[in-house]
């Protein structure tokens, strides 16, 4: 197993505000840092993003990458305050003309940025493009001058770089995609690149400009500098859906590889490696930790943890004082190595469902309790025995947070293995403060258990446009799952002899149509059962007579084209040309934050005159009754609320009620109209016809544009808003989904077989080729007999 160290030291201070370019304060080891960081609650991205971190004299520069252009942030000190240097990215084109005396325009691009001997530098390629074609020009190595607030490109004396082996295209068309994860060893840039060839490993001679490209396998997650002469190679390789990760040792010279460790696991992406030559020692990021290991004794189960570490999986340097940068596109974090200077608590997290609340929440954690150290495990696992840990007392975990329909939590909340909240304040407004019926789901017997940290519900969603185009009506839209099937049984004959639209998108197949529909349907049934209180069956004459009408659908009339089945699985016949608008939205999410604006839930019920039962899914974050660290596992959670993406914020909280746009949209609009307004005083003084059709036609699209974005433009709109008050009693958390328990995979490994093969029960069921022809009463009574067994075991 892999080794805790002992935490000796409590910070000195702790941390203040956050803020995104300024440092801010320590986390819980002492010397740690945010140095920069974007939340990703708001859903809507983010204007700059993390492109890279390189060496820059004794301290380091973070290099942003925007739509505007690039920022270095120079940090001549990691403690310190970054100096800022912008760079635009809107340099015009150097215009030549041919023979013909056509236009040819020479580009020039920042492919990748790089520190080398304390200096930055940046990849430049060139491009040189005409009316029919667009081709690289070479490549070349410049210095990046930072002076007066300005990033500037300079002749940095090197040779052109040969990128011929690196291009990818034709005669026509031609790209280079640049050195991905670049770093120096020595006179070396090294990098990846990726093509449709698939990845290739770069080694660029800088003094000489030769480059020694070497093909790679698909499974190379990530390559860093080694030990002299060589790069150290992660790897990544699936085995019935089972992760192995390896490190081999690979040679520059001849490329030969020396493995060092393997490990088997299905969390293993972002171990973000880096290797301390000083020290011989290979640092890596795990299970929410920082780890190393002596690179000449590589055995990955015998690492020793030195501090916690957030999610930063893009790259890793090391510092001469011994403390680490990692970054991800978000962030860029400095963490201390050294294990004696750990905080006095450790807080320890099992997140079943990759919660971004809980992510986000341990930098405000760390900023209010600079004490804590906070180590976030995620993983899915279809079996987390954590029933059985509660059962032997452990309190390894402080928080867990599952799927709250899954039966582990079914029987935890039911057995009182969650601990009660109702005493950190926070948690009680936060919950005060919840729509009813998510209130009542995270509180048992007046206590409150847990807090939601997802929430979303799902239904079918009707695109208002397409159904206007095809001469529907919206108050004619069905009411009932009888009335659904009466209103798609006639729909081929609207969709007939028409082009623009089908029911479900044009790159969605017979089967997967069917599939889904047949998903939605099992799940809502089961929650419209589950509140009548009393045990059912699912071959009932009501599912079975519209699974009947399911399997009887016109799918040709429909537009859903068939299933194709190539060497290797499915692939559906999608052709560009004849794309189809969808009527009908398959997966759409009937809560605040659904994806198509264009689109309102349909919510179905399965009996005249009764309101429409839609399921929510919720993840619920709880507290481990043995917990030795109570109160600042229920003050993680009272942050973890505060970290809500905007659609779950919206879902979950009462008085979230204020409609708001995308950030972009003002400009936007302002820049369209201006430009309407452009082509309106041409179209004033255009007299020649052919040119003022033209000019009618740019008015037309941009009056679209403009009235398209005055709908669309909203993050939150407030007709979602209204929509989701007005039926918010219609929503019901799922206490527990049978369906959940059938999606596990089953290993079907023979005792005469090496491998395992996985299947999944449900999926294979409801979504595989061979069932696609199976009765109603064939798949009902295979659902039922599975579920006898699910409640003769006790769930």
């Amino acid at each position: 197993m892999i080794r805790l160290n002992g935490k000796k030291v409590i910070l000195l201070f702790l941390a203040a505000a956050l803020c995104v370019t300024a440092c801010v304060p320590a986390f819980a080891s002492v010397g740690d840092r945010i140095l920069m960081r974007y939340s990703t609650t708001d859903g809507y991205g983010m204007d700059e993003t993390v492109q890279t971190v390189v060496r820059a004299g004794d301290g380091i520069c973070v290099v942003l990458r925007g739509q505007d252009g690039k920022k270095f942030l120079v940090y001549k000190d990691p403690k310190g305050e970054p100096e800022t240097y912008t760079m635009p990215d809107n340099r015009e084109p150097n215009i030549t003309q041919d023979e013909n005396g056509s236009d040819i325009r020479h580009y020039e691009d920042v492919s990748s940025v790089f520190g080398w001997n304390g200096e930055i530098y940046a990849l430049v390629s060139r491009q040189v493009s005409g009316e029919d074609f667009w081709k690289m020009d070479g490549a070349s190595v410049k210095h990046i001058k930072l002076e007066n607030g300005e990033a500037v490109l300079e002749d940095s004396g090197l040779p052109d770089m040969d990128i011929t082996d690196m291009l990818n295209g034709d005669d026509e068309y031609q790209y280079f995609d640049g050195l991905n994860g670049a770093f120096t060893s020595g006179d070396k840039l090294i990098g990846q690149t990726y093509g449709e060839e698939g990845p290739k490993l770069c080694v660029v001679d800088l003094q000489e400009g030769t480059t020694d490209v070497t093909d790679l396998d698909d499974s190379v997650a990530s390559i860093v500098a080694g030990p002299e002469g060589s790069v150290l190679v992660t790897r990544i390789n699936w085995e019935s859906e089972k992760a192995i990760a390896s490190m081999s040792r690979m040679d520059l010279a001849d490329k030969s590889e020396e493995p060092l460790w393997e490990k088997t696991g299905e969390d293993l992406y972002g171990l973000n490696p880096c290797y301390d030559p000083e020290s011989d020692m290979l640092f890596f990021a795990y299970k929410g930790e920082l780890w190393r290991m002596p690179l000449a004794q590589p055995d990955f189960d015998q690492a020793e943890s030195v501090n916690d570490c957030p999610s930063a999986d893009s790259g890793a340097i090391l510092l001469p004082d011994g403390f680490m940068v990692l970054w991800s596109y978000n962030v860029v974090l400095l963490k201390n190595t050294d294990p004696a200077q750990r905080g006095s608590v450790t807080l320890r997290i099992k997140d079943f469902n990759y919660s971004n609340a809980l992510s986000e929440a341990i930098y405000d954690m760390n900023n209010t309790r600079g004490d804590v150290s906070v180590v976030l495990d995620q993983e899915y696992t279809e079996n987390p025995g954590v029933l059985q840990a509660m059962m032997n007392r452990d309190a390894y975990f402080d928080i867990y947070a599952m799927e709250y329909e899954a039966s582990d939590c079914s029987a935890l909340r039911n057995r009182g293995y969650m601990l009660d909240l109702s005493g950190n304040e926070q948690i009680a407004e936060c919950v005060n403060r919840m729509y009813p019926y998510l209130r009542d789901a995270v509180e048992k017997d007046g206590k409150i258990i847990g807090v939601p940290v997802e929430a979303y519900g799902s239904s079918f969603g009707i695109n208002l446009d397409v159904l206007e185009r095809l001469g529907l009506k919206e108050e004619d839209l069905p009411k009932t799952w009888e009335q659904f099937f009466d209103w798609v049984e006639a729909l081929p004959e609207v969709l007939a002899g028409q082009k623009e639209a089908s029911l479900a998108g044009s790159w969605e197949d017979r089967l997967y149509v069917r599939a889904a529909i047949l998903n939605n349907l099992l799940n809502q049934y089961q929650v419209w059962m589950d509140g009548k209180g009393e045990n059912y069956l699912f071959n009932s004459p009501l599912l079975n007579g519209l699974i009947t009408r399911l399997n009887n659908l016109d799918y040709e009339g429909l537009g859903a084209r068939e299933h194709i089945e190539d060497d290797e699985g499915e692939s559906y016949d999608y052709d560009e040309e004849e794309y189809r608008e969808p009527l009908l939205e398959l997966y759409y999410e009937s809560t605040p934050g659904g994806y198509n604006s264009r689109c309102k839930p349909l919510l179905l019920s399965f009996a005249e005159g009764e309101d429409p039962v839609v399921p929510v899914t919720i993840t619920i974050a709880y507290v481990n009754p043995y917990t030795e660290h109570p109160q600042e596992a229920m003050e993680f959670l009272a942050h973890s609320m505060k970290n809500l993406y905007t659609d779950s914020r919206y879902t979950v909280f009462a008085d979230q009620t204020e409609a708001f746009r995308y950030p972009w949209y003002e400009e936007n609009l302002k820049n369209w109209k201006e430009e309407l307004e452009e082509y309106k005083k041409q179209l004033q003084e255009e007299t020649e016809d052919d040119n003022r059709k033209s000019l009618e036609e740019e008015i037309e699209n941009l009056e679209k544009i403009i009235d398209d974005e005055e709908k669309y433009s909203w993050v939150m709109s407030p007709e979602e808003i209204e929509r989701y008050q007005k039926n918010q009693h219609l929503y019901k958390v799922q206490d527990y989904n049978f369906i959940h328990d059938m999606m596990k995979n089953n290993d079907d490994k023979k005792e005469d077989e090496e491998e395992s093969e996985y299947t999944n029960e449900y999926y294979d069921l409801v979504y595989g080729e061979k069932n696609f022809g199976l009765s109603a009463d064939e798949l009902l009574n295979t659902i039922d007999k599975k579920i006898q067994m699910i409640r003769l075991e006790g769930n």
